[in-house]
């Protein structure tokens, strides 16, 4: 006999392992940024999260510099070294509860516990989003990255095609890694609609229409930040320049039950690790990763990372710019909580 009936048991059939796989698989598979290609897995931070620890460390070797040796039988041919770094990212430990009373399901007849069930991995994928932003916006908080890879930090000048040019022009003649997307708040892209900068692809299978500015897809996002005034910022980005990593530690998933309080309710929790970093930063005080989080990192005044390697191999431009106000709809496009 199973130990719940009716709405609940879907919960208490599950066996734990299972359903904390199942979320970190569907979490995996509707993770905009993860599709979009914006953040990476990395199998270097993915094997790390479980070992234990505050942060994870990112070897990269840098590439083949120097000049060719002319070759001779009257000289030895001299060895150059691979000059490497390491980068460090804080791993963050995350958990989530979320509940129900057993007289609030039965009187609502709300299927409470499925909705738990089906919707952590979108929770999980919003949480996501906002940490990306939030890492971004510190990074880029550091003067020296602002001077290599930022265009109109200073003084916001209003959405304009050449400079946005002017921002792009930040990677120098890197091929690798190349621009492929940008994240822009729905109200820069009403501006961007408004001046006619965008154009729409419609995919042959029918699927969702793809939108493009200056033959760069755009991602939406209101977690990216538009103030009062419509001073908003566009992160131009590579595939890959965020790398990432995430697991479930042991016990991930559990199905709390207090028969008592409230009347019988049911708490279902949700743990995970994870981290997160733009390649070619490091974090700037490993004594300080204990217990970051994401609110740590909005909050900050002062940027939380370093440069690390040649700056023109980091993949992730910051264009600042001001729109409209009219595009500007408080509790709609402004940032969300």
């Amino acid at each position: 006999m199973p130990e719940f009936s009716g709405a609940t048991a879907k919960l208490n059939l599950v066996e734990p392992k299972v359903f904390a796989d199942y979320v970190l698989e569907q979490q995996t598979a509707t993770n905009r940024l993860l599709s979009s290609g914006i953040l990476t897995t990395d199998p270097i931070i993915q094997a790390q999260l479980l070992k234990g620890g505050t942060y994870v460390t990112i070897p990269t070797l840098q590439s083949l510099s120097g000049e060719a040796q002319t070759w001779n039988d009257t000289s030895d041919i001299t060895v150059g070294n691979v000059d490497s770094y390491s980068a460090i990212a804080p791993q963050m430990y995350q958990a989530k509860a979320f509940g129900y009373t057993d007289f609030g399901q039965l009187s609502t007849g709300a299927p409470v516990a499925e909705q738990i069930a089906g919707q952590f991995a979108s929770f999980w994928n919003i949480q996501d989003n906002k940490l990306l932003i939030a890492v971004l916006k510190n990074a880029f908080l550091n003067a020296d990255l602002q001077a290599v890879k930022a265009y109109g930090m200073g003084t916001p000048a209003p959405l304009a095609a050449g400079d946005f040019i002017a921002a792009l022009s930040r990677m120098g003649d890197v091929s690798s890694p190349q621009l492929t997307k940008i994240v822009l708040n729905s109200a820069a892209v009403g501006a961007m609609r408004d001046q006619n900068l965008i154009n729409t692809i419609q995919p042959s299978n029918g699927g969702t229409p793809i939108s493009y500015y200056n033959g760069i897809e755009i991602v939406e996002d209101d977690a990216l930040p538009v103030a009062a005034d419509g001073t908003t910022d566009a992160f131009i980005i590579a595939n890959g320049a965020v790398a990432y990593g995430l697991a479930n530690p042991e016990n991930s998933y559990e199905v709390k039950r207090d028969s008592l309080g409230n009347g019988g309710q049911t708490a279902v929790i949700n743990r995970r690790t994870l981290a997160m970093q733009i390649a070619g930063t490091s974090f700037t005080d490993v004594t300080k990763v204990a217990g970051l989080g994401y609110s740590a990192i909005n909050a900050s005044a002062t940027s939380m990372y370093d440069l690390v390697g040649d700056p023109r191999n980091i993949g992730v431009v910051d264009y600042r710019f001001t729109i409209d106000k009219k595009f500007v709809v408080a509790g709609i496009n402004t940032p969300k909580a």
